[in-house]
């Protein structure tokens, strides 16, 4: 144990530091939409929980697809919490949490330099755009999004920076990124973030793989994508109404 703390302790100190500020959240009660996504929650069977991954309707009319974080995070207060919003900002800190450490653990893995991946995280941990996310139970999809963006991200480095095990990181780097696409849209840029990330360590001489084969890495990530928007824009539907206009 403390080994761990010894070896950890940049890490806990700025997460304790996050704790501090965005404390208070915790003890605030649901607002806005928070209750609408509170009632439509209320399954009574599979088929009714399954329904919130029909991405051929949608079957709330709220215009977003966002499953795992508008409809499965919800369910759980529903079912198991009796509606109570302690529990899911529970989940939400301890979401945030990894979401520091992945952001330190991508910048090591970019720059291979613990200085600047502290920097990072610690930027990362105490931004102002955390209290809209951890004070409104219903941004949990910020942070949902951002687990999963980073750990495919994360993993797809991890694939060209180790080829050794390069078919197994990829599956998982695409199994995070079906993931986050079912928390929020915004998930659609993971591929344009591999790009970006491969041309980087390209220039860094860090991989010497060619855009053929990077592009072939790249194929299965572009296929889901385009059935996804295809999905999403011409069954699912869209936002509607002057105020997300």
């Amino acid at each position: 144990m403390t080994k761990f703390f010894k070896r950890n302790w940049q890490l806990l100190s700025i997460c304790l530091i996050s704790l501090v500020i965005f404390f208070p959240s915790l003890s605030r009660f649901y607002t806005n939409d928070d209750f609408f996504f509170l009632k439509i929650a209320k399954v009574s069977s599979l088929s009714g929980f399954i329904s919130f991954f029909n991405l051929f309707k949608d079957t709330a009319n709220i215009g977003a697809y966002r499953p795992l974080t508008l409809r499965v995070y919800y369910f759980l207060s529903v079912m198991f919490f009796h509606s109570s919003p302690l529990p899911l900002r529970i989940i939400s800190f301890i979401t945030f949490f990894a979401d520091i450490y992945l952001v330190g653990k991508l910048s090591n893995l970019l720059t291979k330099n613990n200085k600047i991946a502290v920097i990072s995280l610690f930027l990362y941990a105490v931004s102002a755009t955390h209290f809209g996310q951890l004070y409104y139970v219903g941004m949990f999809q910020e942070l949902c999004v951002t687990f999963f963006f980073l750990l495919s991200v994360i993993f797809f480095v991890r694939c060209e920076l180790d080829n050794k095990s390069s078919i197994i990181v990829t599956v998982y780097s695409f199994v995070f990124f079906i993931l986050a696409l079912l928390s929020k849209e915004t998930a659609v840029m993971i591929p344009f973030a591999f790009v970006a990330i491969y041309f980087y360590l390209l220039t860094a001489k860090r991989i010497d793989l060619s855009i053929r084969k990077i592009a072939i890495k790249i194929l299965p990530f572009v296929f889901v994508l385009i059935a996804y928007l295809f999905l999403h824009f011409y069954y699912f539907g869209v936002l509607a109404g002057d105020s997300y206009v």
